[in-house]
């Protein structure tokens, strides 16, 4: 693909197959993720994708068992393609590895591998199997594991005597991979990105920032404290809204100050927290009545209604651009990734306002 071809906003020119494997981190006593894997299809599955007599049906791991279908094609053929980027990407805190498939999908049709693993012990399933006074604990652990399960999670891909890697190690570049996630997703991209050398990109969406603990909804204080930010200058391209009820943009702003260059921030207006991942107006609806109930522990914590802020499909839209935008110029492009980014950004007049390093 030449780069005058290249659109982030438009579908990827890739008809896109997805699967699920398994990932075992024998460092951490067999620690087990399911892991879901999408990846550019035959020319046979051309379509296929897109119609949704043919596209996959996921079934959302929540009580109650919902569905949805996603823009990808089950076992799909893979397309005859090699030396092809990594990404990894990390859901939030309660979340689930199909949270962001409006995302996956689209970097795996732009010619992007995108494996998104389930992070054990922090799925929605398990945290509301969770008593409350065990969850800060839980999820004091989970920030240890999480960015261990994107470092396995890569050992796998690149290792062809693996599950995952049987089928796709071959096929990858291990020069060329990078790391997206949401909310705690972004925290768990921002530390493994640090962490581990192989990391050449790092996306993370509406990550928790650096702020007083007396001012933090979430009541985490410095999520950061003690972990070597900026100790590495990883290309970072931090996603933000600017009325974010759980990750506050001030924070944001602060965490942006102690990442290293090359480095930008791009906040979305008006918009909040649940503005990238899928189902966006549905997540965000839900979750403001479960505050309003009482449900949660985050009162008197409240969410504006959704009729306030940017429309669900213009947010997805702007996620998925920039994004892919950002990975494609810091893993595959040879301009700095926040020039070619910026440009796109200002193309959302009046969405996005952006701001970088160089």
């Amino acid at each position: 693909m030449t780069s005058s071809s290249f659109d982030p906003i438009a579908r990827g020119r890739h008809p896109v197959g997805v699967r699920a494997s398994t990932v075992v981190d024998v460092r951490r006593d067999g620690r087990t993720l399911p892991v879901e894997v999408w990846y550019p299809a035959h020319e046979a599955h051309r379509g296929e994708d897109l119609d949704r007599s043919t596209m996959d049906l996921v079934r959302i791991p929540i009580p109650g068992g919902a569905t949805t279908r996603q823009a990808a094609v089950r076992d799909a053929r893979p397309a005859g393609l090699d030396a092809l980027p990594l990404a990894v990407f990390s859901h939030g805190h309660a979340g689930y590895r199909f949270a962001s498939t409006f995302l996956t999908t689209h970097l795996a049709s732009h010619g992007f591998v995108v494996v998104a693993p389930d992070h054990v012990d922090d799925t929605m399933v398990e945290v509301l199997a969770t008593p409350r006074d065990q969850q800060g604990a839980r999820s004091l652990q989970s920030a240890i594991d999480r960015p261990q399960d994107v470092g396995a999670v890569i050992d796998a891909a690149l290792d062809p005597a693996t599950p995952l890697g049987g089928e796709l190690a071959s096929r990858l570049d291990p020069g060329r991979i990078g790391v997206v996630g949401h909310s705690f997703g972004g925290f768990t991209a921002l530390v493994a990105s640090t962490l581990d050398p192989r990391i050449g990109a790092c996306v993370p969406h509406a990550p928790p920032g650096i702020l007083d603990r007396a001012l933090d909804p979430l009541k985490v204080g410095n999520s950061y404290r003690g972990l070597p930010l900026g100790e590495r200058s990883v290309p970072t391209l931090i996603l933000a809204a600017d009325r974010d009820s759980l990750c506050l943009l001030e924070g944001i702003d602060a965490l942006f100050a102690q990442l290293g260059a090359p480095k930008a921030l791009a906040v979305l207006e008006p918009a909040d927290h649940f503005h990238f991942a899928d189902s966006a107006r549905a997540a965000h609806d839900l979750f403001r009545t479960f505050l309003q109930s009482g449900a949660t522990g985050h009162r008197p914590l409240t969410l504006p209604p959704f009729e306030e802020l940017l429309e669900e499909d213009i947010a997805l839209t702007i996620v998925r651009a920039l994004t892919t935008a950002f990975l494609r110029g810091a893993l595959l492009g040879d301009a700095a990734p926040t020039l070619v980014t910026a440009a796109l950004a200002a193309s959302f007049e009046g969405r996005v306002r952006w701001r970088s390093d160089p």
